[in-house]
């Protein structure tokens, strides 16, 4: 691409009828606002502007899952940067940063308070980057990826960032699989270069379960980092140096289920109760690709069973088919003696099944027909870290 190109669709946009807002003199760059599922709700009304830059060659899709909940729950207004692939090039950056500035001033101009910045992949590359420009309150960088190779990511990024001006920076960096070190290497990269910025930044490093763009698009990282995520962005005051983000409290563990705290009575598995029961006695949670989230508790055993109490709370923009808590569950052992199962109904094969994986995990397999809304699930449940997790 050569600089020519790079200073025609750097130069500031073309306002359109519809409210779309193009690079002027070019059709590859182009500013529109996010509407289904999303609502516009103009500067005046919402709480601030999101700035989405999408993936590499996904101009006009949906909003991730992420960033939709998150301007949800925030009340903010979403607009989507736009580029064909043929000036999403590393060589363009500058270029296109200049566009994603003009739209920032834009934005500030009619009137929204707030302006975050935000992207996945090629696009967090991008959110990341724009740190460095001014009047942005807070970037977010989900499975950042230069357009070189992965490797060289972090690296890269921590280059850009010592001029940083953004208050408020959240990386994070996710495996593409199991043997992946890139994304290790990038967070360590950034680790070192942020804190001498004096922003607060938020660095996430190969969460489990959670894999590239996929994982960053995914309902479980919508459970898992929503509440934490919109915490740190709406942030009053900063006083610089890293900040955590726990799965461990509120929406990510299923608090909206309402679990009453365990009875200290089942802390332990009657004497007399059959052996094969012992690894499903306890309190376990987790979740599922699509930010299901289950809490099982075990309640009693009987002769032939285990009782089991389940809560589900379904992922973001989901209807729950089933009450949150479930009533006592009478669940048996199959020939195998190492997964119980639970019949929802005779004369159909709708059911539950929970399988030992390990001594600190389980597998809860929810099998349904079709037939009155029964869904499947599948979710790694794991022992709880507390007694009354998933309250």
């Amino acid at each position: 691409m050569n600089v020519a190109r790079r200073a025609i669709f750097g130069l500031p946009c073309i306002l359109l009828a519809d409210g779309a807002c193009r690079a002027q003199g070019s059709t590859d760059v182009w500013a529109t606002w996010a509407a289904s599922p999303l609502e516009i709700l103009g500067p005046h009304e919402a709480n601030g502007a999101l700035v989405y830059l999408h993936a590499e060659g996904l101009a006009d899709q949906p909003v991730p899952l992420i960033f939709a909940e998150l301007a949800k729950a925030a009340k903010w207004d979403v607009l989507a940067i736009n580029r064909r692939p043929l000036v999403d090039v590393e060589t363009n950056d500058e270029a296109l940063l200049q566009f994603i500035a003009s739209q920032i001033d834009r934005v500030r101009r009619i009137g929204y308070a707030r302006v975050v910045v935000a992207g996945i992949s090629r696009g967090g590359w991008l959110a990341l980057s724009a740190a460095a420009l001014p009047a942005v309150d807070a970037v977010i960088g989900l499975a950042p990826a230069s357009p070189g190779e992965q490797e060289r990511t972090g690296h890269a990024l921590a280059r850009r960032l010592p001029d940083v001006k953004t208050r408020r920076i959240a990386a994070f960096f996710l495996a593409e699989g199991l043997d992946d070190g890139a994304a290790g290497h990038g967070a360590a990269a950034l680790r070192r270069a942020l804190p001498s910025t004096g922003s607060s930044f938020m660095i996430v490093d190969s969460p489990p379960d959670l894999h590239g763009r996929q994982g960053a698009s995914s309902g479980r990282f919508v459970r898992r980092y929503r509440d934490c995520l919109l915490d740190f962005v709406q942030a009053v005051g900063s006083r610089g140096g890293e900040v955590p983000c726990s799965p461990l409290a509120g929406y990510a563990v299923g608090a909206e289920i309402g679990f009453p705290p365990l009875d200290p009575a089942l802390q332990k598995m009657p004497a007399n109760a059959d052996p094969a029961f012992g690894p499903f006695w306890g309190g376990w949670q987790g979740d599922d690709e699509d930010g299901n989230y289950m809490t099982l508790r075990a309640v009693g055993v009987g002769v032939e069973g285990i009782f089991l109490r389940i809560g589900i709370s379904d992922g973001p923009g989901r209807s729950n088919a089933y009450p949150r808590i479930s009533r006592d569950l009478a669940f048996q052992l199959d020939g195998s003696r190492t997964r119980i199962y639970y019949k929802l109904f005779e004369a159909r094969p709708d059911m539950f099944v929970v399988k030992v994986k390990s001594e600190s995990e389980l597998e809860f397999i929810g099998h349904g027909s079709g037939q009155r809304r029964v869904r499947n699930y599948n979710i790694r449940l794991h022992r709880s870290v507390n007694a009354d997790a998933g309250r």
